[in-house]
């Protein structure tokens, strides 16, 4: 009798049953390993479990996300001063479904039988630091593949929320993150719609943002790969008139490691910048490095985030100090740096800058000016006359620089062009002895 048929149905049946409750332990883990993650790549975020029942097809749990940043808290808090109620919690409840097959999704928003470890969704509550909680808008959904991967996508719907104190309303967000901690690799992609806020009188309006990345934690601590950031518009108003922000802004990194060096290369754009003391600007640089020690650099990145925790008084100087060993291993290993354009327009005219220095590896004893000796660069400043008369009316001394040459007229424009190779420096073709200007 051909009883193998029957006897496949009970099996799948068999495993159908079991599971979920075995891939109940798999998908807590999985949570647990993106909560680690997380929490180690974030210092200023304290992740905990408050609460999680495991069942046999689903489970429930409530995470606490305490920002220990001091400027992201205050501007949740909605105070620029200390926070004596403490600092805000993200409050995140989710519901899993799991299975290799998760049946019981379908009894939700946006369910699904596609195979996996676990399908979720999550809703979120925000303790600005006084204990009352208030319901954030959106859901997330979570799916975890058979691979451990995890992908999450965060759906906001439109809405407006009234407090005593401010007045929000969003357009919605759509933005998809995928993790591999086994990997260390995330991607992001997604869409904020315009936001407005209206808070003790000050309006604060965030044009569209969308936001592009996906990026390797390599094993020197460093985000690898490709970001782009895009923001529309940034506007402070009171009183009806803007006070400060941007009307448009454009982020792009592209890196990446070749063994223990790391090379990329960055732009950044910033249209009509309002800045109440010298009117509308705009800035626009684009940059690339090469061959920079991976190692220091990851250790200098780290020393600034903590230095800019502390806001201590000497914390520039400790800064200064603690990465002076690091600065010092970049420069005996030598880098390029190249700086094609860094403008600046005003309303009184526009700075244009560009730069490109070489500094050849050396394996000798270090010193600062064997450093200056060694380096190649070239140093193009051109300023439009009317920036640069301006510049005189405020500080005469900057006239003073024509007069030792180190500032020339082209036409209608100030230019200055320095080089040094070897050692040797010119500023507009009239050398300089650098020994003396490094004593």
């Amino acid at each position: 009798m051909k009883r193998w048929p029957i006897v496949l149905l009970i099996i799948i049946a068999v495993i159908l049953l079991l599971s979920p409750a075995i891939v109940g332990r798999i998908a807590e883990r999985n949570l647990d390993e993106n909560l680690s993650w997380a929490r180690d790549e974030n210092a200023d975020l304290d992740i905990e479990a408050e609460s999680f029942e495991r069942g046999w097809f689903t489970s429930e749990g409530r995470h606490r996300l305490t920002i220990r940043d001091g400027s992201i808290a205050q501007v949740i808090a909605g105070s620029s001063t200390d926070l004596p109620g403490g600092p805000p919690v993200l409050i995140i409840d989710t519901r899993i479904d799991h299975g290799i097959v998760p049946v019981t999704s379908l009894s939700r928003e946006r369910g699904t039988l596609q195979p996996g470890i676990a399908s979720a969704v999550s809703t979120l509550k925000l303790d600005p630091g006084d204990g009352q909680l208030l319901d954030l808008p959106g859901k997330i959904y979570s799916f975890v593949s058979l691979t451990g991967e995890t992908a999450m996508r965060f759906l906001a719907e439109p809405g407006e929320s009234l407090t005593h104190s401010a007045n929000v309303r969003w357009q919605g967000a759509d933005i998809t993150v995928t993790t591999s901690p086994s990997k260390r690799r995330f991607t992001i992609d997604g869409t904020i719609q315009p936001t407005m806020l209206d808070s003790f009188g000050v309006e604060t309006d965030i044009g569209t943002i969308t936001i592009e990345a996906d990026q390797d934690q390599s094993e020197f601590r460093l985000g690898v790969g490709t970001f782009a950031l895009t923001v529309d518009s940034f506007l402070l108003t009171s009183s009806g008139v803007p006070n400060s922000g941007f009307g448009a802004l454009s982020l792009s990194v592209d890196n990446a490691l070749d063994d223990d060096r790391i090379d990329g290369k960055v732009s950044l754009t910033i249209d009509e910048i309002v800045t109440p003391d010298i009117g509308t600007m705009d800035f626009d640089m684009n940059a690339t490095f090469t061959d920079i020690d991976a190692e220091a650099f990851a250790n200098i990145a780290e020393a600034a985030r903590v230095a800019q925790e502390s806001r201590a008084p000497a914390a520039t100087d400790d800064f200064a100090f603690v990465v002076n060993d690091d600065l010092q291993a970049i420069a005996s290993r030598g880098l390029e740096l190249d700086i094609e354009n860094l403008d600046v327009t005003l309303p009184e005219g526009d700075w244009r800058t560009s730069i490109n220095i070489e500094i050849p590896p050396d394996d000798g004893p270090f010193s600062w000016p064997g450093v200056a000796l060694r380096t190649n660069g070239v140093a193009d400043i051109s300023v439009s006359a009317s920036l640069y008369d301006y510049m005189m009316q405020v500080d005469p001394q900057a006239g003073s620089l024509i007069a030792m040459g180190f500032v020339v007229r082209e036409g209608d424009r100030y230019v200055m062009r320095a080089e040094i190779d070897g050692g040797a420096l010119t500023i507009n073709g009239a050398p300089l002895p650098l020994e003396q200007l490094l004593q």
